[in-house]
């Protein structure tokens, strides 16, 4: 394989509006090495920056082969050729240039010079690497990955929300005919000389969202945010998800207050509810439940987003802040993640779910409130549960004992909790969608207690002249790159 198109459903002819990041970085590398990285990108084996510890598991059979860009060795951008090698072990072999020659070459094999990295694979694909040694399959990076340059957004005119180590800014994909509207997870890079040697929480967040894509790539329902691809070739790693309209529930939340009946609260739950019941069904956790993680869709559906945490079960990390005032997980978090060791279960999203349900019904308080964090956190230690307000009713009073079990295996399966949300909603005779406040969100209409069985995401397209055609189905093409699982 020496080339390949690059993915067809995407104009060629679009320029990126380039954060200043990335353009200080690009300006960094040599030109030679610039036209190279975006040649590669429309290579199905360029994996871009992706690490190599979520490549290597991708590498199964001798021979297997990918073609990916580092700046972790040494500091300085180049390409590595990672190889399953005639051992069965994983090789990561650096790719040298001489920018004057413009030539290029395996650090291990200096007697053989290429035009590019692409016939380089290809002779190594034909001649022996090593002793009876030759590359075999090229490893595709996946038909979720979407190419910088196809993707235009201003950093500063379309920031949407910022944390410490990302952004989230609205922008636009161009498609074959056209454009669509998008929210872009930005992996922002902090040190000012972009050596993320010398930064290694930037480098760890550039995995996460790596992590963060693998997890959403799985995921497909009416209360889960819809990932659309990710875009990895160069730095800043970009997540293109859904572009919510009417914001997150915990500003909903804030502005809309007391006027905000139980009967549309509950409406929310039932579709949080949901999603958790789906992506535990999928033996995912999210790990950071909480209504500033829950988004309000066009037609007015609540859905679980930011799966920064979110992952197939396995060990947790430390994700608990101490200092007094920040904003962290801890207040959502049950007794046993305060415990040496714990291995975090879905019981635990369970119990975060429900501390999201009292903000719910708290017009956005959170859990806690009277404490600051290093207080929360000892109080939950040693066994303080969250108490539902009275004018969550007494049927919410029951399902908290459920909820808020200190015995994880004691409580409520995502799967019951959805279900009696549910069927709660579908009784309440008081329930009135014409006057739910989501639909007074500008943009916003809820019309249906529930979803279609068979959903499909809706997005803002616009006409190659920019002419507004408003939300519709996102186009077969936008969906047949993302790897759905049911």
């Amino acid at each position: 394989m020496s080339s390949e198109e690059p993915m067809s459903f995407l104009r060629s002819d679009l320029v990126t509006v380039q954060d200043d990041e990335e353009k200080k970085r690009l300006s960094m590398l040599p030109e030679l090495i610039q036209a190279e990285v975006r040649a590669l990108e429309g290579i199905s084996y360029y994996h871009g920056m992706t690490c190599r510890d979520t490549i290597e598991p991708k590498l199964t059979r001798r021979g297997d082969f990918v073609v990916r860009a580092t700046d972790n060795r040494t500091g300085k951008f180049e390409f590595v050729l990672t190889i399953y090698n005639s051992r069965r072990i994983y090789s990561h072999l650096v790719i040298l240039v001489d920018l004057d020659k413009k030539k290029w070459w395996l650090a291990v094999h200096p007697e053989h010079l290429f035009n590019n990295i692409a016939e380089m694979a290809k002779y190594y694909q034909d001649k022996t690497l090593g002793p009876s040694f030759k590359l075999g399959r090229a490893i595709s990076k996946g038909p979720h990955w979407i190419p910088h340059d196809r993707i235009s957004y201003d950093p500063t005119k379309d920031l949407l929300g910022t944390g410490n180590f990302s952004e989230v800014c609205r922008a636009h994909m161009f498609l074959e005919h056209g454009s669509v509207l998008m929210a872009v997870k930005n992996s922002k890079l902090i040190d000012d000389k972009l050596d993320p040697t010398k930064n290694t929480q930037a480098n760890k967040v550039k995995k996460e969202m790596i992590g963060e894509a693998e997890v959403m790539s799985q995921l497909r329902h009416a209360n889960i945010t819809h990932f659309f691809g990710i875009a990895i070739d160069r730095l800043p790693v970009l997540i293109v998800m859904e572009f919510c309209q009417g914001g997150n529930m915990e500003s909903h939340l804030h502005k809309f207050g007391t006027r905000i009946s139980l009967s549309e609260k509950m409406l929310y739950i039932a579709d949080a509810t949901a999603g958790l019941a789906y992506i535990h069904s999928m033996t995912v956790t999210h790990r950071d439940l909480a209504s500033r993680n829950l988004l309000i869709s066009v037609n007015g559906f609540v859905k679980l987003s930011d799966f920064g945490l979110g992952v197939k079960l396995r060990r947790t990390d430390n994700v608990f802040i101490t200092k007094k005032g920040a904003r962290c997980p801890a207040r959502w978090m049950p007794p046993e993640m305060f415990q040496k060791g714990y291995l975090f279960m879905k019981p635990a999203d369970v119990w975060s779910m429900g501390a999201t349900m009292y903000e719910i019904f708290m017009n956005g308080e959170v859990p806690h409130e009277e404490l600051d964090n290093r207080e929360a956190m000892i109080a939950i230690r040693n066994g303080k549960q969250i108490k539902f307000p009275e004018i969550a009713g007494p049927f919410n009073e029951r399902m908290a004992t459920q909820i808020f079990a200190i015995e994880s295996s004691h409580r409520i399966t995502a799967e019951i909790l959805s279900q009696q949300m549910l069927e709660y909603v579908k009784a309440d005779q008081t329930l009135s969608l014409k006057t739910l406040t989501l639909n007074e969100i500008p943009g916003v209409m809820r019309t249906r207690l529930t979803h279609f069985a068979e959903y499909t995401p809706q997005v803002i397209l616009f006409t190659d002249d920019g002419k507004n055609l408003g939300y519709q189905d996102a186009p077969c093409e936008m969906l047949a790159k993302v790897v759905w699982k049911r």
